[in-house]
């Protein structure tokens, strides 16, 4: 792995040039549809990489971990070990490696997430707002990991402003958009709601959140557990 054959000292160094050239990729995705693709085609693989199963992350992986199943109306909510796993960033590796991927995995999220200003948080807010359906979907599902891989590593200490804008635009598409971006705002809403500052976030928009919520609860369990957790 990378991680192994770079310097600690100088690995946060390419990790933050790496995920800034993917936030200037994606500026540039927004009006070009030959770019877009192939940001959406690295992003897949980035969280893919730092998943369990080690593939590329699809949207009907994360559907179906939230339960959501083709617009049935049955809510199939996961035991607690499926729970668990949900988007698991484990790193498979050999013992002797597992501290190595750990400092990589830490940095890799305090470079995406930056320290209150971040252009790859920043961009992804952009994205999800864009009329481009894929590119949408493709930033859900990147959310949904990193929110996940967040709630794991952290359960308070982030800087809440870095988040505000990427949560705003969760809470709009969970209140306007297709069933299918709900269930995906939903879980990633869900795995921020694990982080103290991005709960209380959560609280003060809960009023706007609680109609659609309650209507969901029946649908998708996220939404069954996030509206258990705000209201």
């Amino acid at each position: 792995m990378f991680a192994t054959q770079v310097e600690p000292q100088k690995l946060g160094i390419y990790i933050e040039t790496a995920v800034n050239a993917i936030a200037d990729a994606l500026d540039a995705g927004l009006d070009d549809e030959k770019i877009q693709k192939k940001c959406c085609k690295a992003l897949l693989i980035l969280c893919g990489h730092f998943s369990t199963t080690g593939k590329i992350i699809t949207d009907t992986t994360v559907l179906k971990q939230a339960g959501y199943k083709n617009g049935s109306s049955e809510l199939k909510s996961p035991s607690y070990d499926e729970e668990d796993q949900q988007l698991d960033v484990t790193i498979s590796s050999e013992d002797e490696e597992e501290e190595r991927n750990e400092e990589f995995m830490i940095n890799l999220l305090e470079s995406l997430i930056g320290d209150g200003e971040s252009p790859f948080l920043k961009t992804i807010s952009r994205c999800l707002e864009s009329r481009h359906l894929d590119l949408v979907r493709t930033c859900l599902i990147t959310v949904t990991w990193l929110s996940s891989s967040l709630s794991k590593q952290y359960n308070a200490g982030l800087h809440l402003p870095a988040f505000l804008a990427v949560i705003s635009q969760l809470k709009e598409i969970l209140l306007n958009s297709e069933l299918e971006l709900k269930t995906l705002a939903s879980m990633s809403l869900f795995n921020f709601s694990k982080i103290s500052e991005c709960r209380t976030l959560l609280k003060i928009m809960a009023q706007d959140m609680a109609p659609i919520l309650h209507g969901l609860v029946d649908v998708i369990w996220t939404a069954k557990k996030l509206h258990a957790i705000l209201m």
